[in-house]
């Protein structure tokens, strides 16, 4: 297994904030285990089949029941890895996401992109999975961002368009309308392996893909199409 390396500049959480955020991660997980799943075989099977290395889309606010998705596989053959800022809120994200069983990869567009994008590579051809927020880390919410077309360009990997809905969420006040599911909600997944069409190369074809992911996650949220 591929253990990401150290981005060049590092910044040192403190004993304390590193323990707040190891309990808020270990309550986390607690609080997920009571969420019930209808269709968690789909994640199951992503994560335990003999599958190449793959690219799982969804939006920003769905992050916490997708953890809590991969969390309730025992041990699952394959890794979750997620793409994280090497910035000073990005060390926070990073010491929670180790302690709820995802693997961080530090990196961006602006800082250590061209490295972190070679350890995602290895990690794709390596049979392990990474998540993507494909609106994140600004927004705005329910807004295919630049940053996924191109991962999706660059590394031909296959895509899997995730959904889930919550039966009665928590929605958090922030940007991207974080839903928090309640203790015991039940939640559906919803999973699409879809390709872009092929040929689509250089900025037109990145845009083309930005669309095409736009249009793939609409579909596999209700609450976008209740907007709507």
């Amino acid at each position: 297994m591929i253990h990401p390396k150290a981005p060049s500049e590092t910044f040192e959480l403190s004993a304390a904030n590193k323990l707040a955020i190891s309990t808020l991660g270990l309550t986390v997980r607690a609080w997920q285990r009571t969420m019930r799943f209808t269709n968690l075989e789909i994640i199951d099977n992503l994560f335990n089949a003999d599958l190449p290395g793959s690219l799982i889309l969804f939006w920003h606010n769905r992050l916490f029941p997708v953890i809590g998705a991969y969390n309730r596989i025992p041990k699952p053959q394959k890794k979750l890895y997620a793409l994280v800022s090497p910035s000073r809120d990005g060390q926070q994200l990073t010491q929670f996401l180790e302690t709820v069983r995802i693997i961080p990869i530090r990196g961006s567009s602006s800082k250590r992109g061209g490295i972190a994008l070679r350890e995602l590579m290895k990690i794709l051809e390596d049979g392990h999975h990474v998540a993507i927020t494909v609106d994140g880390p600004r927004g705005p919410c329910y807004t295919a961002q630049p940053g996924a077309s191109l991962l999706v360009q660059t590394t031909g990997a296959p895509i899997y368009f995730t959904g889930i809905e919550c039966e009665d969420p928590w929605t958090i006040n922030s940007w991207d309308r974080l839903l928090v599911p309640k203790p015991f909600t039940r939640m559906t997944i919803k999973m699409d392996r879809d390709a872009p069409p092929a040929g689509l190369s250089g900025k037109d074809g990145r845009r083309a893909i930005q669309e095409f992911i736009q249009e793939k996650l609409t579909r596999l949220t209700m609450d976008l199409h209740h907007e709507l």
